[in-house]
């Protein structure tokens, strides 16, 4: 039996599972996602899947009609194989897709002005460090910039070893 032989609304527990197993889990290979996918509660048992359907009518092998109302899908390797390389495929697609939104954020932080609340921090890291005398040179920075600058003033800031007084009172 293969995937495409289940019924459409075990395709769709199928799917909705490995997609919410996808987006909350960092993965390192389709075979985490394999070994953690039969770990479900749908894969419990090696034995089938029961999935309630619309009752049907068969036959038993007197020819009594009866009505079934679950259906069973055996697990066998074809079946898992098939879900392996589905997988594979899901876990190839969302690898492109982070690579491709990591590209996309590292462009924007490149393009995009320096918030106000990067200037601030930035101009009081630098005021702890320098003091009053010298003013924060406040141009238009990127945010990639900016968030580089800050970071160079806090390893700056740690490595002086100054006691700052920091007041919490309003």
């Amino acid at each position: 039996m293969l995937y495409i032989d289940l019924s459409k609304g075990l395709t769709m527990k199928i799917n909705g599972t490995l997609s919410a197993m996808l987006r909350t889990n960092s993965f390192h290979s389709a075979n985490e996602v394999y070994k953690e996918f039969l770990d479900v509660k749908i894969f419990k048992t090696k034995k089938g899947i029961y999935y309630n359907e619309k009752p049907y009518k068969d036959y038993d092998k007197e020819g009594n009609e009866i009505v079934v109302c679950k259906k069973e899908y055996k697990l066998d390797e074809e079946f898992l194989e098939d879900i392996q390389k589905i997988i594979a495929q899901r876990f190839e697609k969302k690898k492109k897709r982070d690579v491709q939104s990591q590209k996309e954020f590292e462009k924007r932080m490149k393009q995009e002005l320096a918030t106000d609340k990067q200037k601030k921090y930035a101009s009081k890291l630098y005021n702890q460090l320098h003091g009053e005398k010298k003013k924060f040179d406040d141009k238009d920075y990127t945010k990639q910039d900016m968030s580089d600058i800050i970071q160079d003033l806090l390893s700056k800031i740690e490595n002086d070893n100054k006691v700052i007084e920091v007041d919490f009172r309003r």
